[in-house]
């Protein structure tokens, strides 16, 4: 809700969008992260996350006491979060690839109920939409608005 009032005040009133995300926060958001759903009832494990997680922020390089280039990630926008929340600014942005998730989730599995983790990971690519689109307005709203459709029709009722 928070990012609605900055888009507001950036972008001016839309109730299609105020309405799309008031439904989101009111049905999907405890129907899909809710602590008494996720885990079996445990709810979230808080991990730190690097918070801006894409190919734009990952690269080699040589830091100080490195022998050679290796792969680094730069530009941090950590945070104490739930695993998985990394994983949305991926996916917006075209991610790292298949044998990334594949070793990343060999490291760490999906969150049960394993079966909701596209949609979990799509809630928390909506928030990335919709930061950008209350920071730069444009086309971030027309992704928000279909991730938040498809939730919804999933998990609205």
């Amino acid at each position: 809700m928070f990012i609605l009032k900055r888009s507001e005040k950036t972008n001016g009133p839309d109730e299609d969008l105020r309405s799309m995300i008031e439904k989101t926060c009111k049905k999907v958001v405890p129907r899909l992260i809710g602590d008494d759903h996720l885990n079996g009832g445990k709810g979230v494990t808080p991990v730190t996350v690097h918070g801006d997680l894409w190919s734009g922020n990952a690269s080699a390089g040589k830091l100080p006491g490195m022998e050679a280039p290796e792969d680094i990630v730069f530009d941090s926008s950590a945070c104490y979060a739930h695993s998985e929340f990394e994983l949305g600014i991926m996916k917006m942005f075209g991610g790292f690839g298949g044998s990334f998730l594949k070793e990343y989730h060999e490291l760490l599995p999906k969150t049960e109920p394993a079966e909701e983790y596209t949609d979990r990971v799509a809630l928390y690519e909506l928030y990335h939409h919709l930061n950008h689109h209350a920071m730069f307005g444009g086309g971030y709203k027309s992704g928000a608005m279909s991730i938040m459709r498809n939730l919804i029709s999933r998990y609205g009722d």
